[in-house]
């Protein structure tokens, strides 16, 4: 019936949300470590040049 394919769809949906999240997660750490490595570079740059 209609409620069971909701359902169904529902749970796609959440388990492809989950992914998603976890995705953005590992995104925003290697983000931050990006981040933190451009910072050194470019004060170690500042003092070579």
């Amino acid at each position: 019936d209609v409620w069971s394919v909701v359902a169904d769809v529902w749970s796609v949906v959440a388990d492809v949300w989950s992914v998603v999240a976890d995705v953005w997660s590992v995104v925003a750490d290697v983000w931050s470590v990006v981040a933190d490595v451009w910072s050194v570079v470019a004060d170690v740059w500042s003092v070579v040049a």
